[in-house]
């Protein structure tokens, strides 16, 4: 395979993190591949930044990786400089790029460590790209390349496994240089973040997280009326696992859902990106990021505003992909019913019944934000006492 991809080279790297903060690394892996062929890995342990360096349990649950096991280990500014000696002039590639390259940058922000300037390229989003399946974990996209079994969220074996994942399917796809396997990064570290610069095809979507008024998407007047999120306003803060910003506030116009750079007084829906996609706002989270506040203190006076971690922004957007090609002629009805499967872009989406949003006069919350929005209206009011 090696003689056929000789155009290809590049460095995969994976991170992992002691808890829901992207500044929080605690490990890292990389894998060089040079001419079509993995060359080298090396990883280590790192030592999280101080101050953002408590495990989370679910986060050890994961990795494996606890305190006492960092705690003779390098620290962030050294292992910059050892990343930076290891890749070389290559690109690097990760599998959910926007996650490793937002660890990078949020653990260098933390200590004000100098990052090189490097664009990512994100593996995930070539396997959705060739790939047809379910869903496309990791494993998942092992098992269908057919390539050897590896340890999952052990830093080392994800990025040889990334790597070779792309190596496979440029192989299939007869890709045979770098610049024709993406047609764009991902995401950036270092004096080419945000991607303002970097020419996009035609109707691509922004990796940077602030998106210009002028570039928002406009609701689909077309969408489904009965659909939870038709007529919403939606406001995102902190970075998404799943999608680019631009990506996510696509998926909530298709809807017919409003988006906003900032929180308000139309504002109906807050989503939170800043914890992974698999857990619950925190009070950290939501006491650190400013539209979160602004959010508390809508809320405060009386607007109903849902605010929404990831994991429960996807369970809204309720999208459902299938390994059938939808058909070319299936087009939505004008008065399709709810639960119908709605053909767009090649996937199967399955529109969810109709969800009554809450009223001003009858807000809905779980115990747990209710709880946490309280906790944060304290700290404002007592932060402003001190003023």
């Amino acid at each position: 395979m090696g003689d056929t991809l000789a155009g290809i080279s590049f460095t995969a790297i994976d991170f992992e993190t002691a808890n829901s903060n992207r500044g929080s690394v605690c490990a890292v892996g990389l894998a060089k591949v040079e001419n079509g062929r993995t060359v080298d890995s090396v990883s280590w342990l790192i030592r999280p930044p101080a101050g953002i360096d408590h495990f989370d349990k679910q986060n050890v649950r994961i990795h494996g990786i606890r305190e006492a096991d960092v705690a003779d280990a390098l620290g962030w500014h050294a292992s910059v400089l050892q990343i930076a000696d290891f890749m070389g002039d290559d690109h690097l590639v990760a599998y959910n790029a926007t996650f490793d390259a937002s660890v990078m940058r949020k653990a260098s922000e933390h200590l004000s460590v100098p990052l090189p300037s490097r664009e990512f390229y994100c593996a995930l989003k070539l396997a959705q790209q060739h790939l047809e399946l379910p869903r496309h974990k990791l494993p998942d996209v092992v098992s269908a390349l057919s390539l050897p079994p590896f340890k999952h969220h052990d830093a080392a074996a994800d990025a040889h496994t990334c790597a070779e994942v792309v190596l496979a399917i440029a192989a299939r796809r007869g890709l045979t240089e770098t610049r024709q396997i993406w047609g764009q990064p991902t995401s950036a570290i270092g004096d080419l973040y945000p991607l303002r610069n970097i020419a996009r095809e035609p109707g691509a979507a922004a990796s940077r997280t602030h998106i210009r008024k002028d570039e928002l998407p406009q609701p689909n007047a077309s969408a489904n009326i009965h659909h939870p999120l038709f007529g919403a306003v939606f406001c995102f803060t902190g970075d998404l696992e799943t999608f680019t910003r631009a990506d996510a506030m696509v998926r909530v116009a298709e809807r017919g859902a409003s988006c906003g750079n900032a929180v308000t007084k139309k504002t109906t829906h807050l989503v939170i990106g800043e914890s992974n996609a698999s857990k619950s706002l925190n009070a950290a989270v939501l006491a650190g990021s400013g539209k979160a506040r602004k959010a508390a203190l809508y809320q405060e006076a009386g607007q109903v505003i849902t605010v929404l971690c990831e994991r429960d922004f996807l369970a809204l957007l309720d999208v459902r992909r299938s390994s059938r090609k939808a058909s070319m002629s299936a087009v939505p009805a004008a008065d399709a019913k709810p639960n119908a499967a709605v053909a767009r872009g090649g996937l199967i989406e399955e529109v969810a019944p109709p969800m009554q949003l809450p009223s001003p006069k009858s807000e809905q919350r779980s115990p747990g934000v209710a709880a946490l929005l309280t906790l944060l209206l304290g700290i404002i009011r007592r932060f402003s006492a001190r003023k």
